[in-house]
């Protein structure tokens, strides 16, 4: 006959139920760190990416002919699509100071860069740029909607033009 003592019987379901529940823990807490992770690398690229967009616009507005320039700045913000090219926002609109009070729809597309996410024509980054003749200065936005609950994000530069 077959006599089994405490010391050999098998995991009581008490046991086996602390078990699980380190192991869910564990699995809980590297899905979360993960999930940080992954939202912080998409936060930084879309930050570099917006940076890289600036800088064209930047570039662009070096080049362009301050005689031309001056004429379409009165007709609210605009962006640039080529040397001495600006098009402006939609109904001469005025792209506010802040990335929450901004208006998508005033956006073009030409106005636009980056992946289409929602399939709309539209690109993921909103362009803008706005003239202050008092002191010759553009200041220039790069707008999108941020992941997950971020909310609107911006990147901005004030470039002061030199007359020549």
């Amino acid at each position: 006959m077959l006599s089994h003592s405490r010391a050999q019987a098998g995991d009581t379901i008490i046991e086996v139920l602390i078990v699980l529940a380190i192991l869910s823990t564990s699995f809980a807490l590297a899905y979360s760190t993960a999930t940080r992770g992954l939202s912080a690398a998409r936060q930084a690229q879309e930050h570099s990416e917006a940076l890289q967009f600036i800088s064209s616009q930047v570039e662009l507005l070096r080049n362009v002919d301050n005689t031309s320039l001056a004429y379409d700045t009165g007709k609210g913000s605009f962006c640039m699509t080529g040397a001495n090219t600006a098009v402006h926002l939609n109904g001469g609109y005025t792209a506010p100071s802040t990335a929450a009070a901004d208006d998508a729809t005033k956006y073009p597309v030409a106005c636009t860069r980056g992946l289409d996410l929602e399939g709309n024509g539209q690109g993921l980054y909103r362009l803008s740029i706005s003239y202050d003749a008092l002191t010759n200065r553009f200041k220039v936005y790069v707008r999108w909607d941020g992941p997950g609950s971020r909310g609107p994000q911006q990147e901005s530069i004030t470039v002061r033009q030199y007359k020549s």
